[in-house]
């Protein structure tokens, strides 16, 4: 009989790499541009799976991971750009809803894993809200693009697979909720570096070289989104480590 195991998924690496430094890994699967791995965090056993950039490499993991272990609940972590003054990195938000921006379709998470993602925030003392979280096809950079959207569905952040995660989830009857972790606040402009970020999800430093010759001034911005970055990256393992501890 298969073991029950729930499943965390982030589109990066990057986004989950002190919480993969702190596991016990038992098994690595690669279905690219997936990694999946079994393991344990603490006492509890789980999974931990990135899926790389976009709706369709997380609509594919979410789908073999259901298809090919057992699992009850699903979280989906990663980072998100905010659409709202209030938002600043490191804080989190429950996508209640979700919004996939191309159908109009909004998800939600049931309450009671609602309601135990703001516990668990509540005793590590971490911001965390609930509000609207839209799912858009490509990287938006600038504090205009970022308001507008928000402004356009009523939502306080925006990112790039937290749709396709709940409506796969849902189709199998899943229970699954997304916590995002702000990494640009919404008077960041974010370069955008996606022509130097792999399939995996990967930063490829020859591509990365390219486009900073082609675009100099995008490295002037690098040291403060890797600062965010750092901020939205510990709030992610803090969370995931207080959410495995109570299932």
């Amino acid at each position: 009989m298969k073991e029950n195991l729930p499943a965390i998924f982030a589109a990066l690496d990057d986004e989950v790499r002190i919480v993969r430094s702190k596991m016990q890994i038992d098994e690595r699967i690669h279905i690219r541009p997936s990694v999946i791995i079994r393991g344990k965090i603490g006492k509890k056993s789980c999974l931990l799976v990135r899926t790389g950039v976009g709706k369709e490499a997380m609509m594919n993991a979410v789908s073999y991971v259901l298809e090919n272990f057992k699992t009850q609940v699903c979280l989906n972590v990663g980072y998100a750009g905010g659409t709202v003054p209030d938002l600043h990195p490191g804080d989190l938000l429950i996508g209640a809803p979700v919004i996939d921006r191309n159908t109009k379709v909004s998800f939600f998470p049931q309450n009671d894993l609602i309601a135990q993602i703001l516990k668990i925030c509540k005793q590590i003392d971490i911001k965390v809200v609930k509000g609207g979280l839209v799912t858009v096809d490509d990287v938006i950079k600038t504090p205009h693009e970022k308001a507008f959207i928000g402004t356009e569905h009523a939502a306080m952040a925006v990112d790039m697979e937290s749709s396709a995660f709940m409506e796969e989830c849902g189709k199998r009857e899943i229970l699954a909720i997304v916590v995002r972790s702000i990494l640009d606040s919404l008077d960041v402009f974010l370069p955008d570096i996606s022509d130097a970020i792999d399939e995996q999800g990967e930063l490829s430093i020859g591509q990365f070289a390219g486009h900073i010759i082609s675009k100099p001034k995008d490295i002037l911005s690098l040291p403060r989104i890797e600062y965010c970055a750092m901020k939205a990256r510990e709030a992610i393992s803090t969370l995931i480590e207080g959410w495995i501890k109570i299932l």
